[in-house]
């Protein structure tokens, strides 16, 4: 199972990196209004925000996390994305965390083990949706990043980009 798991991580590495690589730096830090004036959140948001996420997917598994407790405050639940791009990461510096973080859960899944994996998630809030430490490995490096990857999808879209894969 572990093999399918770690597949669809790399997948989602990769898709991620290819819906940013053409946006400028305005592009990537660019909030438009999508249907509805709904206001859809900025790449150079979502790419420490997923680097968190599976940060935190990692130290359950290692204790060590890939991030900074900055990262962690500004781009974690119930932050808010900024409308200022002077508030980002360059995006040269979003892949290179994001990647840093994919790299590290693909090593921390290959070596967990079931005792790890079958733990109690620690962290309460994602307990729900998420009770053991290989739920929450999935959600996070899977179904989460699969929710952005739609939303990046519709940022392309209102910024002029054609829709990727």
């Amino acid at each position: 199972m572990k093999s399918y798991v770690l597949q669809s991580i790399r997948f989602n590495q990769k898709t991620l990196a290819g819906l940013v690589e053409d946006m400028s730096p305005a592009d990537f830090t660019a909030m438009p209004k999508g249907e509805r004036g709904l206001v859809l959140n900025a790449a150079a948001w979502q790419l420490p925000h997923i680097a968190m996420s599976l940060s935190g997917a990692v130290q359950f598994l290692t204790g060590k996390a890939t991030v900074s407790a900055d990262w962690q405050r500004r781009f974690g639940t119930g932050s808010t994305p900024s409308t200022n791009a002077a508030d980002y990461p360059s995006k040269d510096e979003c892949l290179a965390a994001l990647n840093t973080s994919f790299d590290a859960l693909v090593a921390a899944v290959e070596q967990a083990n079931d005792e790890q994996l079958t733990a109690k998630t620690p962290h309460e809030m994602l307990r729900t949706i998420a009770p053991a430490i290989g739920d929450a490995v999935v959600f996070l490096g899977v179904s989460h990043i699969a929710m952005h990857i739609g939303q990046l999808q519709s940022l392309r879209r209102c910024l002029g980009f054609a829709p990727r894969f």
